[in-house]
């Protein structure tokens, strides 16, 4: 489900509501220089104004908290896995195993 997606078909038709996220900032910058182009250097603030477009863009739309993984059928947390592209294969098995 892309952003708010839960909220327009919530009730409507059934689906998986999941949530994969990062705490690990390090990991966080290493995953946007890869796969954005946003240099080192510029990638905290770049992280940290995604993450504010994407609260404020949730919040307008619905009285759900975004993050909140009670919210969520389930939550991957992708710091425990590689950084290359075997962790987002990694998130895609989990969630087809899910389903």
């Amino acid at each position: 489900m892309e952003r708010g997606a839960d909220i327009v078909l919530r009730g409507k038709v059934d689906f998986l509501n999941v949530y994969v996220y990062s705490k690990d900032m390090d990991k966080k910058v290493d995953r946007c220089e890869r796969v954005v182009g946003i240099p080192k250097k510029d990638a905290p603030e770049y992280i940290d104004r995604q993450v504010m477009q994407r609260k404020i863009y949730y919040s307008t739309f619905s009285s759900i908290e975004r993050g909140k993984m009670s919210e969520y059928d389930l939550c991957i947390n992708t710091d425990t896995f590689t950084v290359d592209s075997l962790g987002m294969e990694k998130c895609a098995e989990i969630v087809k195993v899910a389903l």
